[in-house]
């Protein structure tokens, strides 16, 4: 925290280290105003938290990354086109409506999954 403090020349009364999981219940509780927290984290959505953008870069992006067993690709080479459709079609506000659903609504992560690609049509029914 201190590094980013420094890196956008901010200036608080008090900074605390904090395990993610405790940032949402203290911004809840209104123990704190700012918090350091996960770009598709659904409790973003849940506690209705704006997320500022990082003008000066100081977090690494976050790229997922898609993987296949070669096994199951060669069983089902129909995957590689799938998911060459898939390559840059989900930002950040996207996984964070999925990730919503699964941690939030408490649905299953392979019914989620299976909706998502239904409804680009990459999977049908």
């Amino acid at each position: 925290m201190q590094a980013f403090v420094e890196h956008y020349d901010f200036t608080f009364q008090n900074t605390y280290a904090m395990d993610i999981n405790l940032v949402y219940e203290a911004v809840a509780q209104e123990e704190v105003e700012v918090v350091l927290a996960y770009s598709t984290d659904p409790r973003l959505y849940e506690f209705d938290l704006k997320t500022l953008e990082d003008d000066k870069s100081f977090f690494p992006p976050y790229d997922a990354s898609m993987l296949v067993r070669n096994e199951t690709l060669e069983k089902y080479p129909e995957i590689d086109e799938i998911m060459k459709e898939l390559i840059g079609s989900m930002d950040e506000e996207l996984v964070t409506r999925l990730n919503y659903e699964v941690d939030i609504n408490n649905r299953s992560e392979r019914d989620v999954a299976i909706e998502f690609l239904q409804s680009r049509d990459l999977l049908s029914e």
